[in-house]
């Protein structure tokens, strides 16, 4: 399983309730209006060309329903399910959408969930599958992949920056400990440049040629109605 580890402090994350209050004012996009009403865990949907990824992206109130990771094992529907679904963490905001968006998949041998992305590690492949689209139910988005990361999970008491406990960057000091940590972990380099003020985008899936593996893709947002700092 992909699951980070649980012991480490959040980076600015804005509180559920504040959260849920913000949402209320935004207009959910009509493209997901219906699929909202039947299944309102709803949180975006990922789009890459190519790479047989066209699918939503959940977020489940754990704590209300008593389970962690509920969707790690459940399709959209909620029906417990081996490939499960594409979530994020109950910490990650849409609106205001965090600086930073980690989305998890599991890495299915079928090539489903977030299998697809092993191809990433050819650079070729990453070339000819370069962008994506990345939706949170209020805001379309597109992203340019800079990176393609081999990294693993820390543990508890372990130093070192944990990209699955990175939603917001206050400073450019905390924004260069993200570039630090891509730039040590990526394959290759894709020549794309992460900038201060980026909106990032992260799919991370389990990796086998180490302990607690991780297989991470990075994105900054490149769209015209992209925040900049």
């Amino acid at each position: 399983a992909h699951i980070p580890d649980e012991n480490t402090a959040d980076t600015g994350t804005a509180s559920n309730q504040n959260k849920k209050q913000k949402q209320k004012v935004m207009e959910i996009l009509p493209q997901y209006q219906s699929f909202y009403q039947k299944y309102p865990d709803l949180f975006g949907w990922l789009k890459i060309p190519g790479v047989q990824i066209d699918q939503p992206v959940m977020q489940s109130d754990d704590e209300k329903r008593g389970e962690r990771y509920y969707y790690l094992h459940r399709d959209y529907t909620g029906k417990k399910s081996e490939e499960g679904s594409l979530f994020v963490e109950n910490a990650s905001s849409c609106f205001p959408q965090d600086n930073n968006t980690v989305i998890y998949g599991h890495n299915m041998s079928s090539g489903r969930g977030f299998g697809m992305l092993e191809q990433y590690k050819d650079p070729e492949f990453y070339r000819d599958h370069a962008q994506l689209q990345y939706d949170t139910i209020y805001e379309t988005g597109t992203y340019q992949i800079a990176a393609v990361l081999l990294t693993r999970v820390l543990y508890q008491d372990e130093e070192g920056f944990r990209y699955y406990r990175f939603y917001n960057y206050r400073s450019e000091r905390e924004f260069q400990d993200c570039v630090d940590f891509v730039k040590e972990n990526q394959l290759y380099d894709t020549g794309i440049q992460l900038q201060y003020g980026d909106q990032l985008l992260m799919l991370s899936t389990c990796e086998y040629s180490k302990p607690n593996g991780r297989l991470v893709i990075v994105a900054r947002r490149v769209d015209e109605n992209a925040e900049r700092r």
